[in-house]
């Protein structure tokens, strides 16, 4: 009866183990697949596409505004020298002015003598006339040229002044698009070395599980040996069946306890070993299982830290908060979108003033062609005056205005000539200039356009990327799905093996109990015999032996038995129960 109750409680105990061996081997197979949280996986992937959206918008706009910096500083330069050759053309036109005015003064005198000649002035007086008419004719279109300069001055410096709100407006989308991206940069720098610094701390926790799984090998001697229990106690059992149904004589009764009382002292031997391999096993899990507790606790403060930089919104951490940072970035967009509009406004305003620069061009140029004529008219006047003066001595005294105003004619003619040529040149110029820049800024236009569109669709993906950033933080773990789950599961189960290592420490107890009552039994037999010794005559107890493989086992069954044995088997390769 006490074999078959010795036997339930083992196999419960033994079962238990072996249940628990074969889930410790699940947990460790699970846990050794080292894989990523999800969140964990989705915060790198924004983290990643952010840096290459980052990189991107960067090297697009560096070349942008590299070339709008190259074409617009030549046109300025190149504007700079059109307002030096106006001012040359101002410059003589203003001399042309004096000249004209000068001739309508010493017309006027010249008529005023003529006058007082009377009648024999008359004629004189009339050609007179038509040259102090022509001269102030001539005086008019030097007004109208330099009305017409300063207007095309005022609009040439209107367009500096636009270029400049251009280059402010580029400077300011620069500025603006430099910021967001040493933005982003910062908070990629900060976030991913401070996650790669907890994953790779995470990464530490898999050494200890495999030293852990260590503990396992020890699992086929023990299985081993509980088999060696079970199978002597199942035989011991049919013995002592057996026993009960028959009457036996005192021989046999000996021969019996002496059976049983080997059957528990093996059984209490292999149960000490096995106890001994278990806290070995156990040892092995826990000292590693220590260090895995400990990572599991650092990486959890880690997490917690690392989560407090996106998420904490208290005012002294705000500016370490970098979902703010991002949200300052993003809201810097709508500053960059009034740079925009300032710059394409400016942009159609320098195209509109273009081509009023175009017509004040060719309006001076239709004004100087509409002077040669009144010059030439000029020279007709004088030599009809050079006639009248030879011919008629009554106004020979006007001789002399009439040889002044021939220098004056010839000098105005001599500067008309020279405006004209350079005229020509910075009408040509000007209009090249203008036509060119007119294309540039078209092109420009077209490029700002797109670089707009791709800054709505980068302030969208910045906005959609916070948006993942903040929700994945909520949800921010190190490790996969029941990581942590199946760790303290680990831990629970290493608890179970010391408890059933404290079973069968009580069934030990219990198999000394019986050897003493036993053997306190086969003392009274030996006492009634006469004897002090008896061999056990029961040949099971060394056919059951023969069927162990452990070999320190079968030498053990021998001494206790009392009989030589053959060498066993080593314990066979490690299995899982």
């Amino acid at each position: 009866m006490e074999i078959q109750e010795s036997l339930k409680n083992l196999t419960e105990s033994s079962t238990e183990l072996e249940n628990i061996f074969l889930y410790l081997g699940e947990c460790f197979t699970k846990l050794m697949k080292k894989q990523n949280s999800k969140s964990l996986d989705k915060l790198n992937d924004v983290f990643s596409q952010l840096d290459q959206l980052n990189k991107i918008q960067i090297e697009k706009e560096t070349n942008f505004f590299v070339d709008f910096n190259s074409k617009y500083s030549d046109f300025y330069d190149s504007l700079n020298n059109s307002i030096s050759e106006l001012n040359n053309i101002s410059s003589q036109v203003s001399e042309l002015k004096d000249i004209s005015e000068e001739m309508e003064l010493i017309a006027l005198n010249a008529m005023v003598i003529s006058i007082k000649s009377g009648e024999q002035g008359r004629a004189f007086s009339k050609i007179t006339e038509n040259l102090k008419r022509l001269s102030t004719m001539m005086n008019n279109y030097a007004q109208k040229l330099i009305f017409s300069e300063q207007e095309l001055l005022s609009n040439i410096t209107e367009l500096k002044n636009l270029y400049e709100k251009i280059s402010t407006a580029e400077n300011n989308i620069e500025n603006i698009s430099n910021s967001v991206s040493e933005t982003i940069k910062d908070m990629l720098i900060s976030s991913s070395t401070s996650l790669q610094e907890i994953v790779n701390k995470s990464q530490e926790i898999y050494q200890p599980i495999i030293n852990a799984m260590e503990g396992l090998q020890l699992q086929d001697i023990i299985k081993q040996s509980l088999d060696q229990i079970h199978l002597i106690l199942s035989q011991s059992a049919q013995t002592e069946a057996t026993g009960r149904q028959s009457t036996v004589d005192t021989e046999e009764q000996l021969d019996n306890l002496s059976f049983e009382i080997s059957v528990f002292e093996l059984s209490s031997q292999i149960l000490n070993d096995i106890n001994q391999k278990l806290l070995e096993s156990s040892n092995i899990f826990k000292s590693n299982w220590s260090v895995v507790s400990q990572i599991l606790s650092e990486v959890e403060e880690s997490r917690k830290k690392y989560i407090s930089m996106f998420i904490d919104s208290s005012s002294e951490n705000n500016e370490k908060n970098l979902i703010h940072k991002l949200t300052i970035a993003e809201n810097k967009y709508s500053n960059m979108i009034e740079e925009f509009a300032t710059y394409q406004q400016s942009q159609k305003t320098m195209c509109v003033n273009c081509k009023t620069i175009t017509k004040k061009v060719l309006t001076i140029h239709d004004i100087f062609e509409e002077l040669e004529p009144i010059l030439a008219q000029l020279h007709h006047v004088r030599i009809l005056q050079e006639i009248e003066v030879s011919k008629n001595l009554a106004i020979s005294t006007v001789k002399n205005f009439v040889n002044d105003m021939d220098k004056l004619i010839v000098s105005a003619q001599d500067s008309l000539e020279q405006m004209d040529s350079n005229v020509d040149d910075f009408i040509d110029k000007i209009h090249n200039l203008l036509k060119n820049f007119t294309n540039t800024i078209n092109d420009n236009t077209e490029q700002m356009d797109m670089l707009k569109k791709q800054k709505n669709s980068f302030f969208d993906n910045l906005a959609n990327s916070r948006l993942e950033i903040s929700y994945t933080m909520h949800g921010f773990a190190v490790f996969p799905e029941d990581f942590t789950e199946t760790c303290e599961n680990v831990s629970n189960k290493l608890e179970n093996i010391e408890q059933i290592s404290k079973i069968f420490n009580m069934i030990i107890e219990k198999y000394k109990d019986l050897v003493y009552i036993k053997t306190s039994e086969r003392q009274k037999l030996f006492d009634n015999l006469n004897i002090n010794s008896w061999e056990i005559k029961n040949n099971k107890l060394k056919e059951i032996i023969k069927q162990f493989t452990i070999t320190s086992h079968k030498e053990t069954a021998g001494k206790i038995a009392g009989f030589q044995v053959e060498a066993g088997h080593d314990a066979g390769e490690i299995t899982f129960f």
